[in-house]
């Protein structure tokens, strides 16, 4: 019994080819062909040329020698196709004709099995997202799935995913280092950038100086790719609102999202202009801690109803976690209730004067907390010490 041989060309042209005359340089999906490229012929006006051929820099091509034979044209043998444009580098296809063959006079042909990272897909239940360059599984309208690369067969019906949302999201390193009040420091590391369509290296640590932030303004950093190496910049333009996965954020605005610059963090400018405050940024916890004292908002006395809390001068958009200091003047301690939204109730208890109590606290979206004083006879404030980073 044979076997079924697996093939790896470089190319594969699916319009037709004049094999007799052709020689090297013509251009197949973007790319010109060289003396000896393997290439697999799938568009022939005459599907018995169909086949895998080797180009001749001397004029005609000629069949590929382990692939020209009826016995070698078995049904379901493998070609990797290793260069082309979107629709066709990085695809697999397998030999899709059975039966008796007779070479040269039997017509032929291939199907696409896989698809590589930015094909062009037609296949009913799958949607390209315009900003991840990953494909939604959809069934009745709802997306069930983010994949990089997907298994389809000819009719573009999903068979497998072959990568995890985790592709689209991932980030590594790039830490963010406050030097001074103009500087910072982003470590190397990575991220995938959805309008790169892959992961993008900072190879070595960018020092950024000379940064001249709003008084009072947040200054948002975001990774890119330029020249085929990472880069940093610091932006006045927050990133959307909506992560296109998970916490994965790109570039805004809203209207107009850049998806070639990816999120990382955000430094804030202090009440002088082109200064920053100080911050450590904790990378396993993803957490950014302020190196000196949060803002305190005063609770005031026992009172029934709450009232909202702003947090947005300490904690960027797009996070919704405060680490916070409750504290409070009464001997006999307070109890400090949140309700960030207006619906479950918190309770924190602190016990006595000049005992904190340190916790982590939810927020809106628009980085508020409802808040009161339920008990005891003296106030109680709340310390910002930091934020959970979502990028």
């Amino acid at each position: 019994m044979a076997t079924l041989q697996r093939f790896s060309a470089r190319l594969i042209a699916t319009s037709n080819v004049d094999v007799s005359v052709t020689g090297v340089g013509v251009v197949i999906d973007g790319v010109a062909v060289a003396d000896l490229d393997e290439v697999v012929l799938n568009g022939q006006l005459a599907g018995a040329e169909n086949g895998l051929w080797v180009a001749h820099a001397g004029g005609a091509w000629v069949r590929h020698a382990d692939f020209d034979a009826a016995e070698e044209m078995l049904k379901g043998t493998e070609f990797y196709i290793r260069e082309g444009g979107l629709d066709n580098a990085s695809s697999m296809w397998t030999f899709n004709t059975g039966g008796a063959i007779t070479v040269g006079t039997t017509a032929v042909e291939f199907k696409r099995e896989t698809w590589g990272r930015g094909a062009a897909l037609d296949g009913t239940g799958l949607t390209r997202e315009p900003t991840s360059n990953a494909w939604s599984l959809v069934e009745t309208g709802t997306p069930t799935g983010y994949f990089t690369r997907v298994l389809v067969d000819e009719f573009g019906r999903t068979q497998d995913a072959l990568e995890s949302e985790t592709q689209t999201t991932f980030i590594e390193g790039l830490r963010l280092v406050y030097n001074s009040a103009a500087s910072i420091t982003v470590e190397a590391g990575s991220a995938y950038i959805p309008g790169v369509g892959a992961a993008v290296e900072l190879e070595l640590d960018a020092v950024l100086s000379g940064l001249a932030l709003t008084a009072n303004t947040w200054g948002y950093v975001y990774l890119y790719e330029t020249g085929g190496v990472g880069a940093i910049e610091v932006s006045s333009q927050g990133p959307v609102s909506t992560p296109y996965l998970a916490d994965a954020r790109i570039k805004g605005p809203d209207g107009g999202p850049d998806a070639t610059r990816r999120y990382i963090g955000a430094i804030r400018g202090s009440a002088s202009a082109n200064t920053m405050r100080k911050f450590v940024h904790a990378l396993a916890r993803q957490t950014m801690f302020y190196a000196e004292a949060g803002i305190a908002i005063n609770l005031g006395g026992a009172a029934t109803s709450y009232a909202v809390r702003d947090l947005s001068a300490w904690v960027p958009p797009t996070n919704d976690r405060a680490y916070v200091d409750f504290n409070t003047n009464a001997s006999s301690g307070v109890d400090v209730n949140l309700d960030t939204a207006n619906a479950t109730t918190q309770t924190w208890q602190v016990a006595k004067a000049s005992n904190a109590s340190t916790a982590w606290v939810p927020l809106s979206a628009t980085q508020q907390l409802m808040a009161r004083n339920t008990s005891g006879s003296g106030s109680s404030d709340i310390s910002v010490r930091g934020y959970s980073l979502a990028r």
